[in-house]
């Protein structure tokens, strides 16, 4: 991220390389989604980006992947699908920013520190993911989709304890006797 925002004279010129790299890539992507052929559909998931754009480095390990999950979306999916992305991600962050505050105004200390945890973890994995090739592998990739599960079954655990009116039973581990289930009959051993 450093690299993408500051000048020639703070960093080396590997990282200045790095970022005229990026830039130029991601300006192509925007040329042909934005303003070509490719706004409706993308390239396509199976497609080599790099082989395909022009911007391969020259390696025995190929690099797929523009550094970027934005922009991964856009040039695999188009116009259409960057919306699809951003709009999943906000929607996700509302739903979560939502009981947070709901949690601090009826305060809820621990469900207050776990929403603003998961927050804070979601939005560290996004920023990553904007300049790096951090989404499209296993070791970024499991965790964040593991943490955007993670982030609506909390969600879905809080609304429902908060109206049954036990949040601190909830957050203890134990159901409200509302939400147990009753047997039919006789319980037998």
């Amino acid at each position: 991220m450093v690299s993408i925002f500051s000048g020639s004279d703070d960093r080396s010129e590997e990282l200045e390389g790095t970022k005229a790299w990026r830039l130029a890539w991601w300006a192509t992507i925007a040329q042909y989604t934005f303003g070509g052929d490719k706004f409706w559909t993308g390239k396509g998931f199976g497609v080599d980006l790099a082989e395909d754009d022009g911007f391969t480095l020259g390696g025995s390990r190929p690099n797929r992947y523009p550094h970027s999950a934005h922009m991964n979306m856009l040039a695999r999916a188009g116009v259409p699908g960057l919306v699809l992305w951003i709009g999943l991600l906000l929607m996700w962050a509302r739903t979560v920013f939502r009981c947070w505050a709901d949690s601090i105004r009826a305060r809820h200390h621990q469900w207050e520190a776990l929403f603003l945890f998961i927050l804070g973890y979601w939005a560290s994995f996004v920023v990553n993911a904007s300049f790096d090739v951090f989404l499209e592998g296993p070791m970024g990739g499991i965790w964040f989709w593991s943490l955007m599960g993670m982030g609506l079954a909390a969600t879905e655990l809080y609304r429902r304890a908060s109206s049954a009116g036990a949040t601190s039973a909830l957050w203890m581990g134990r159901l409200p006797s509302e939400s147990r289930p009753q047997a039919d009959g006789p319980v037998r051993p």
